[in-house]
């Protein structure tokens, strides 16, 4: 991908800091691969949903690292700023419909 279109993606959808990969369409969804520099482990990719517009979700295919203490010896995972863990929304899809739902109820949005 262009480094300028890249640029262009990560300020759209508020991703500074993170390497964006291929962009596809599935469906009424829209995926964004979004992954860092691989160093010791992979963990799993996983999809959440990163934000919505014109009647389509956008979802975020993460591909974060593990790493492991060298003191305690427990592992960890990076990408804990974009997403809690077992969420399937990020922190800023959270936001989004916390906003939303100020003004209307569940059944609405």
């Amino acid at each position: 991908m262009a480094k300028s279109r890249e640029n262009d993606i990560t300020i759209l959808l508020g991703l500074k800091g993170c390497n964006i990969g291929e962009i596809w369409e599935q469906g009424d969804r829209v995926i964004v691969e979004v992954g860092v520099k691989r160093m010791h482990g992979r963990c799993k990719p996983r999809e959440v949903v990163h934000s919505w517009g014109r009647g389509r979700k956008i979802y975020l295919k993460l591909e974060r690292n593990r790493w492991k203490c060298r003191d305690c010896g427990r592992t960890f995972s990076e990408g804990r700023e974009l997403v809690r863990p077992y969420s399937r929304l990020t922190r800023q899809a959270e936001g989004e419909a916390l906003r939303q739902l100020k003004d209307r109820n569940f059944s609405q949005i």
